[in-house]
């Protein structure tokens, strides 16, 4: 078993191989969608796995603050969130798996995939920018060099984009592997971009794979797996750059980097949606285990202090089992216990990864998300899934009033496509899940070895606080036949007309002298003069009823939220 943290690190240089000034963006391109199919490099695996017990059983109410949150139902059952501005975002370019990523700002959103970058008016969904990475950066297209690995952030605190990319210049191995580093000039991504080509080689033959991304007021941290052409891994890799210096474009990097020798796999940086100080680099195993690894990072980059890893007790996970789809035996890959992103709000460290669940009838693909604070407290320890359905590539992040985490759900009755659930912060379990772009088709397309999927989802809050922006992957029939992938585009909130379940203490508008669930049928009494509209869990109105007067109104099986004046009530139909 090897060590999934490293207990020592080597200082090595940062060594810049290219920088350039902020420069308007090239002409646009919008190519069709691609035909050829290209895999990314292919990682080997490493074995980091700790003794686990065995997984394979019906999880009760568990222990401490862990909790099975099995999903109550699909699309009818109906959710507190409020899903707008949906929309298609980037389809098939081509490469496989398309690593979807997604940003925004005060007036832009921004979805990354290999190898495309999309940048969107919030406002109404208008494409500004398309183009890839070539053309967006500089970087001649030789025919066997890639960018990939995409990653995008929007610096809430200092009104700036940040894009994150692997790039090599030979995939047949044994040439330059380099981190790029991408920062707006300005809080419009559809105008002008610096950025830096940063050498991942250190004196021996390694490509970088999986770089992530993270920042907080003072630093930029980029980290990734190093693996010989060969095929081992080698090093964990961390970058600790000063921010300051690199918004002012200069051409120098002034930073930290460490590498550990055989550990430090996959390890994730905070991104701060709030100001903070601190550092937060995280690690889970990528096999079975019950531990997150954290710890502390304080500045200046330039002479930083690196605290010691805290080991932090979790319920035990193993690795996910593959997706199931309809239409044929062709699994989906739902990639391992590694983190997806990690996200620091208020005093808080918000994450998930994949992992399996018996939820009764076999073992499932599931998600596990975390919310951890500054003192390493597990806030809550949630495994959220379905019996024979699966769920992967969750991707998570708070707002101001709920958290938000979008997947990939299918099934042996149900093709791949985009899904979310919500809660409230205080809440201690989820929502029934939302869909919000079906899958369109059985999905199949090989590397060699596995039906490539994910790598990740995308979910960013929107500056104000008020939403979460995310960006899925689904299986995409642009012709009807060829499977494909597509991602979808939506903005959710909690339903301002969803809060209370029961009417108003004092003198309420409506009652719900049958109970508020019945067959079919929503009942109820509106005893004043009033407009009261009915509103689905899309936030949809779908009737409106005059008071005062008895109220009874055929509706599906789901949610619902009733509206009168500053009055709010939830009820819910079931079959």
């Amino acid at each position: 078993m090897s060590a999934p943290v490293a207990a020592h690190e080597r200082v090595v240089p940062i060594e810049v191989v290219e920088a350039w000034a902020p420069r308007p963006l090239p002409p646009a391109n919008y190519p069709p969608v691609a035909t050829e199919i290209r895999a990314m490099p292919d990682e080997s695996m490493i074995s980091e796995e700790v003794p686990a017990p065995d997984l394979d059983y019906i999880p009760g109410a568990g222990s401490g603050v862990w909790i099975a949150n099995e999903d109550p139902g699909g699309y009818d059952a109906g959710v507190y969130a409020n899903v707008s501005n949906s929309q298609r975002g980037i389809v098939f370019t081509g490469w496989i798996p398309p690593d979807v990523q997604v940003a925004v700002g005060p007036n832009h959103i921004v979805e990354l995939v290999n190898c495309n970058i999309l940048v969107l008016d919030k406002s109404n969904g208008d494409t500004l920018y398309f183009a890839d990475y070539y053309t967006f950066m500089g970087i001649p297209d030789r025919g066997t060099n890639i960018i990939f690995d995409p990653r995008v952030a929007y610096d809430i605190n200092r009104d700036r984009w940040i894009i994150s990319a692997d790039y090599l210049n030979d995939i047949s191995g044994n040439d330059t592997s380099q981190y790029i580093l991408c920062y707006s000039l300005s809080g419009d991504p559809s105008a002008a971009w610096g950025g830096y080509r940063i050498n991942a080689e250190v004196g021996d033959s390694v490509w970088l794979d999986y770089p992530m991304l993270g920042f907080n007021d003072w630093g930029i941290f980029l980290t990734g797996n190093l693996f010989s052409y060969t095929g081992y891994f080698r090093y964990g890799d961390m970058i600790i750059l000063d921010k300051d210096s690199i918004y002012a474009g200069r051409p120098t990097l002034y930073g930290a980097r460490y590498l550990a020798s055989g550990g430090n796999f996959s390890q994730h940086f905070a991104l701060t949606m709030r100001s903070c100080a601190t550092g937060f680099d995280c690690i889970t195993n990528t096999g079975a285990d019950n531990r997150v690894f954290i710890r502390k990072v304080y500045g200046p980059a330039t002479s930083p202090t690196i605290g010691s890893w805290n080991t932090i007790t979790i319920n035990a996970y193993n690795t996910p089992t593959l997706g199931r789809q309809l239409g044929g035996n062709d699994n989906i890959d739902p990639g391992d216990c590694r983190l997806q992103d990690v996200t620091y709000k208020d005093g808080r460290l918000y994450m998930t990864f994949g992992e399996r669940r018996n939820w009764g009838s076999g073992n499932s693909a599931a998600i596990r998300y975390l919310e951890i604070d500054t003192v390493w407290n597990v806030i809550r320890d949630i495994t959220y899934g379905s019996d024979a359905t699966d769920y992967y590539y969750g991707r998570v992040s708070p707002d101001d009033q709920c958290i938000t985490m979008v997947f990939t759900r299918s099934s042996n009755s149900e093709y791949a496509g985009v899904w979310l659930t919500t809660k409230l912060i205080s809440s201690p379990s989820f929502e029934a899940s939302t869909q919000i772009k079906a899958g369109e088709i059985n999905y199949y397309i090989s590397d060699g070895t596995r039906n490539r999927w994910g790598d990740y989802s995308g979910a960013y809050m929107d500056p104000s606080g008020s939403a979460v922006w995310v960006a899925g992957e689904y299986a995409y029939t642009p012709n009807g036949s060829s499977d494909y992938w597509g991602t979808w585009i939506a903005k959710v909130s909690c339903l301002s007309v969803g809060q209370k379940e029961t009417a108003y203490e004092g003198e309420p508008s409506v009652l719900f002298p049958y109970g508020n669930v019945f067959s079919g049928i929503a009942m109820f009494r509106l005893l004043q003069e009033s407009k009261c509209v009915v509103y689905d869990a899309q936030g949809r109105a779908i009737a409106s009823v005059e008071g005062p007067s008895n109220v009874s109104l055929p509706v599906n099986p789901g949610v619902y939220f009733l509206k009168i004046g500053a009055e709010n009530h939830r009820f819910v139909v079931v079959k």
